[in-house]
């Protein structure tokens, strides 16, 4: 469904991976019958098959400052971490990677 996430509704681990395609990213683990889910840099739709695309400003149908966004939650979550994805009928996925000092990123899956 547009807008919505295909991953489950739960806490996943990401952790650091190189793709061959999109460099320097995170790779999910363990999602049910999904493999090679990445959270990586773009900012259209059109920019992902099924992975999470990460920016620091949502505008409309799109992502801005992915780049940086990318690059800041590498500085605070060098080695990965868990992050949490649900669902919500009137605003589609909210995914959300808890930081310490707090940040602020716009996912989109």
């Amino acid at each position: 469904r547009k807008g919505f996430s295909c991953i489950p509704e739960g806490q996943y681990i990401y952790k650091p991976h190189t793709s061959p395609t999109r460099g320097l990213c995170y790779k999910i683990e363990a999602v049910n019958n999904r493999t090679d889910i990445l959270i990586h840099c773009g900012n259209f739709r059109g920019d992902t098959k099924g992975c999470i695309l990460i920016g620091m400003v949502p505008v409309v149908d799109t992502l801005a400052r992915s780049r940086e966004a990318l690059s800041t939650l590498f500085e605070f979550s060098p080695l990965g971490g868990v992050l949490s994805i649900g669902c919500s009928d009137s605003d589609g996925a909210k995914i959300s990677v808890p930081l310490t000092p707090a940040s602020s990123f716009a996912f989109a899956p």
